[in-house]
């Protein structure tokens, strides 16, 4: 099944505890009220000045469904409660980018390790990758254990400068 038919039937991946939804424009409210400058601290965007950026980024990121060029989706609690995204990206090149945060009050629960796990095994089904890339800074403790877990090789390392201005030190992983 491509991936354009998979988000249209609206389906979702159900793991223990989280499930993952396609990311649709509803969204937008909760993405805004937890995106925020303590959970991009390690990340290149910044949070979003007003609801407007919220906006643009779920718009391109429904496209990139649409177009079959990334997978973005939303972590929700077997209830319905908002955990955070979680997306593959570059997804035409052979080797898609594992993106990920977590609202700051559902942290220390697994929930990101789960939603990348279950992300990876969605891609492997759908995409055939030849492997996944997982950036990380050295000193995000949390995130740079779930590729850890998934015996990600870390293969290169590099700086750039995030949206908010800060010097990010990065380790890029691979997982096969």
């Amino acid at each position: 099944m491509d991936l354009q038919k998979w988000y249209k039937e609206k389906r979702c991946i159900v793991g223990d505890g989280i499930v993952l939804h396609p990311i649709t424009e509803a969204d937008v409210d909760d993405i805004f009220a937890n995106f925020t400058k303590p959970v991009t601290k390690y990340m290149y965007p910044a949070a979003p000045k007003d609801k407007s950026e919220t906006e643009a980024f779920v718009y391109g990121a429904v496209r990139g469904w649409q177009c079959g060029i990334e997978t973005v989706f939303i972590i929700r609690d077997k209830e319905g409660g908002f955990i955070g995204c979680v997306g593959l990206h570059g997804i035409l090149c052979g080797h898609p980018e594992i993106g990920i945060w977590t609202s700051e009050k559902v942290r220390g629960h697994g929930y990101g390790k789960q939603a990348v796990e279950l992300a990876v095994r969605f891609g492997r089904e759908m995409l055939k990758p030849d492997y996944f890339v997982y950036p990380v800074d050295h000193r995000n403790g949390p995130s740079r254990r779930i590729p850890l877990s998934m015996n990600g090789k870390a293969m290169r390392e590099f700086t750039y400068e995030n949206k908010s201005g800060d010097t990010l030190e990065m380790i890029e992983y691979w997982i096969d």
